[in-house]
Order: C-alpha cells, then sequence, then structure tokens
C-alpha cells in the first residue's frame, strides 16, 4: 500500500510507471465523470462533468509527461470536488479517497521525475512499448498530444478549478448558515 500511496524513487523505470499509473487513474475518472454526466439531472452539472472530464482526459497527457503543474491542478479539481460532496452530505466511500490519495501521490512522482537527473549516453532507457492500442494510448499519444494542448488544458483547467472552489465556498457558506440557525439580530 506505501508503494502505492508513496512510492520511492530510485530510478528512471520508477519515474515511468509512476506516471503510467496516473495516466489510467485520470482516464479512469474522466471516464466516471462522463458516466455522471449522463446520469445528473441538472444540465449546468452535466456540462460540468463533461468538461471535467475533457480536463482529466487532456491532464493524463501531462501526468503521463511528468508535468507536475498538471498533476497539481487535477489534484486540486479532485479534491475541491470533494470537499463539495462532503459539504453537501454525500459521503464518499474509499475508493473517491484512495483515488484522491493516488493522485496527491502523483503530484508527488511527477515532481520528483521533473527533477530527475536524465540518463547518461550509454544508460539503457525505459521502452515505450507501441504494440497494442493499449500501449499506443499511453506510450505514444501523451507525448504527441501534450505539447499541442497544455496551453489550452491550463486555462480551462483554472477556469474549472476556480467555478469548483466557488461553488464549494458558497455550499459551505449555506451549510454553516443552516447549521447557525436564524439570525437573532434586529435590523
Amino acid at each position: 500500500m506505501t508503494n502505492l500511496l508513496w512510492p520511492k524513487i530510485k530510478n528512471e523505470w520508477d519515474v515511468n510507471d509512476l506516471c503510467r499509473q496516473g495516466f489510467w487513474l485520470c482516464l479512469m475518472i474522466a471516464v466516471l465523470q462522463l458516466i455522471a454526466a449522463v446520469i445528473v439531472p441538472d444540465a449546468w452539472m452535466r456540462v460540468a462533468a463533461v468538461l471535467s472530464a475533457l480536463v482529466f482526459v487532456v491532464g493524463a497527457l501531462g501526468v503521463r509527461e511528468a508535468n507536475w503543474p498538471a498533476a497539481t491542478l487535477l489534484f486540486t479539481l479532485y479534491a475541491l470536488t470533494l470537499g463539495d460532496d462532503v459539504v453537501n452530505g454525500r459521503t464518499p466511500n474509499i475508493l473517491h479517497i484512495l483515488a484522491g490519495l493516488i493522485l496527491l501521490s502523483n503530484v508527488r512522482a511527477a515532481f520528483l521525475a521533473s527533477r530527475w537527473q536524465p540518463i547518461a549516453e550509454g544508460d539503457i532507457r525505459p521502452l515505450r512499448p507501441a504494440t497494442k492500442f493499449r500501449d499506443r494510448l499511453v506510450n505514444q499519444v501523451p507525448p504527441k498530444w501534450w505539447p499541442r494542448l497544455r496551453i489550452a488544458f491550463f486555462g480551462v483547467a483554472a477556469l474549472l478549478v476556480l467555478f469548483t472552489f466557488l461553488d464549494f465556498a458558497i455550499s459551505l457558506h449555506e451549510r454553516t448558515a443552516t447549521l447557525a440557525g436564524p439570525s437573532t439580530a434586529q435590523p
């Protein structure tokens, strides 16, 4: 469990494995967001879920490429969403919490990977095979598309984080006002 949540990075293979793990987690979260978009009755919530799914798909490319700001934005968005759920009375289950912890470990892994010293000329590098569709998706798509999509990702992700934070703050304010009861002050 410690390897999953707070892994040790000893070599470039560890970096490669952690970034690949983060990529798949972000894609799973995106799929769950799309499922939520189909289920929720509110049109604005559908739009937010689809937008969040797109952010997690493109952010997965950044996580795979060891971009720690992308990993940080995705973790922040996920944590704010969990916080908003808690404030609105929806208790996250253990899988939600575990996904958040793994996203946090991806921030750490991406940060450490960004500081990783490049391998010397004669050293063996981790391979990025492209034999199967899944291998092409995780190993070939991110280096090709992340440089093209990263500016749009950071703009859209930052706006989504801002709106999610505002929703969280408003929900928290309403919740604390409800718990405090009616005001006794008279005009």
